[in-house]
Order: structure tokens, then C-alpha cells, then sequence
């Protein structure tokens, strides 16, 4: 009896840890990892990342495109999204049609979700240190619920030269 409580808890703890805040529904917002809570099941993604720099030169800046893959296919206009974050450096848009930065993140506009590729520079740190892009993405069914889509996050660590 005294184990069966302790799972239960342990449950409802995860739930509760795992939950959308508040207010989370289909306005195009960044994703971030409680996004498959509700668009992870049962589909995935994959996240491919274009001229991602190994090893990265310091105070430079490079062009990269985030493109998300999977067997979700839409139904609509609209395809996903992604957001990226970057423990040091500079996230730059490229395009403010298809992409802006939010809380912290770069992520797609809501013209930028009718994609499943995004272009976006980073300007690497001038210290010469360990730097991780975190990257999520949905690829969405268009339905405009969250169920049937797919997501992934997927942390990159880039090195200096």
C-alpha cells in the first residue's frame, strides 16, 4: 500500500512538473521542452542543424538554419515551429517575417510557422568557451490541436578552436 502512494505521488509530481503553464494553446509561441506534453505523442521530430560551426571561431558570426523533419504531415498552412536558445553569443534575426526573438529564445513568427526551416546568424561569444544551443520543434498537423504532432529538443555543444 505504502509503495502504490509513493508511485502515485511520484506521478502526480511529474504531472505537475510537466504541465503547460497557463495559457499555452496554439498562438505559434516558442516552443520550449513542455511542448511535448501535448504535441510529442505518439509522433516525433528530427532536428537537422545547417553550417552549425565545429569547432566555432570566436567573434564570428555564421549563418544557420534550423530544419525540423518528420513523418507529420499538415493539413493546413500551418507546418511548426522551433526556438533556439545559446548559452553565450548573440542569436541574430535574419528574416522578421519568419522569425523574432521572444523571452529569451529565438523562435518563428506566425508567418514563420507556415515552415519547417528557419535561417536565422549567431555571433559566437569572443571568449574562447564551451557554448550550447538548445533547440526545440514541433512539427505540426495543421489541425490547430496538439495532439498528432511532433517534437524534439535537442541540445548541440559547440567548442572554440
Amino acid at each position: 500500500m505504502k509503495r502504490c502512494l509513493l508511485l502515485a505521488l511520484g506521478v502526480m509530481a511529474l504531472f505537475l512538473l510537466a504541465c503547460p503553464p497557463a495559457g499555452a494553446n496554439s498562438t505559434g509561441g516558442a516552443p520550449t521542452s513542455m511542448c511535448m506534453d501535448c504535441h510529442g505523442m505518439p509522433k516525433g521530430a528530427e532536428i537537422k542543424i545547417s553550417k552549425l560551426p565545429t569547432p566555432f571561431q570566436p567573434g564570428k558570426t555564421y549563418e544557420l538554419t534550423i530544419t525540423v523533419r518528420s513523418a507529420v504531415k499538415s493539413e493546413g498552412d500551418i507546418q511548426g515551429g522551433f526556438a533556439v536558445s545559446a548559452s553565450a553569443g548573440e542569436l541574430i534575426v535574419t528574416d522578421p517575417k519568419t522569425t523574432q526573438k521572444s523571452n529569451g529564445y529565438l523562435t518563428h513568427t506566425a508567418e514563420g510557422a507556415s515552415l519547417r526551416s528557419w535561417t536565422f546568424k549567431w555571433k559566437a561569444p569572443q571568449e574562447k568557451k564551451k557554448v550550447i544551443l538548445v533547440v526545440s520543434v514541433v512539427a505540426a498537423n495543421g489541425d490547430f490541436a496538439p495532439a498528432n504532432d511532433g517534437f524534439a529538443r535537442r541540445e548541440f555543444t559547440l567548442s572554440p578552436r
